[in-house]
């Protein structure tokens, strides 16, 4: 009997482990469709490294010391976004800003600004630069809710923040660019069209340069 009991387990087992292994082991079938290759990042953001005025080419490199340089082909769909000066006097309720500034954390009530972004209606900055309401490293992003008599915006939470402005505390919005306004060192935003097998820009934002602050 026990004999008898050995011999079915063995084939039971085998038959259960089998197809697996023909499965893993079985050879691709001819002809049959690769699987498919992993999304790549429809984003990219960096500094400029390199521009080809001829080619109409562009090359950005990310941060970091392993940091690499992806080149970047336009077309004539391409939109192009630049920085423009504004004040804070500009500033207006309901206008969604991302304000930043050393030492911001998630909770506070108070957070002093060197830098103030108006983020334009439906335009993705990438990356975590969209108009999405919260806390970031050194970073808030709200809707203002008051300009008087203290800058207010209400970010993740129902959590009033008021914004210390100074006049040192710049202040950006966008408006249309075009492919001169690339430049050597400028740090950029690139969205990508995914479907093409050589990077081809969709968008590019050039994004405010930091004021060195003491």
């Amino acid at each position: 009997m026990t004999r008898k009991f050995t011999f079915l387990a063995g084939v039971a087992f085998a038959v259960s482990v089998l197809p697996v292994l023909a499965q893993a082991q079985a050879p691709a079938t001819p002809g049959a469709p690769a699987a498919p290759a992993a999304r790549k990042s429809k984003w990219i953001r960096g500094r400029i490294d390199t521009i080809d005025q001829s080619a109409k080419t562009f090359a950005v490199k990310g941060w970091g010391p392993n940091a690499t340089s992806t080149t970047v082909g336009i077309s004539k769909n391409t939109k192009y976004y630049i920085p423009v000066a504004e004040t804070v006097s500009d500033l207006k309720l309901g206008d969604v800003i991302t304000i930043n500034g050393r030492g911001i954390t998630a909770g506070d009530t108070s957070v002093d600004a060197g830098r103030i972004i108006i983020v334009p209606t439906g335009l993705n900055l990438g990356n975590g630069m969209a108009a999405k309401p919260g806390f970031s490293r050194n970073r808030v992003t709200g809707t203002i809710t008051a300009v008087a008599p203290s800058l207010t915006i209400k970010a993740d939470s129902d959590a009033a923040v008021t914004v210390n402005t100074t006049a040192t505390t710049d202040v950006y919005k966008f408006g249309p660019g075009a492919w001169s306004d690339l430049a050597q060192t400028s740090f950029v935003s690139v969205g990508l069209n995914r479907s093409d097998d050589s990077p081809t820009a969709k968008q590019i934002t050039i994004m405010p340069s930091f004021r060195r602050r003491n």
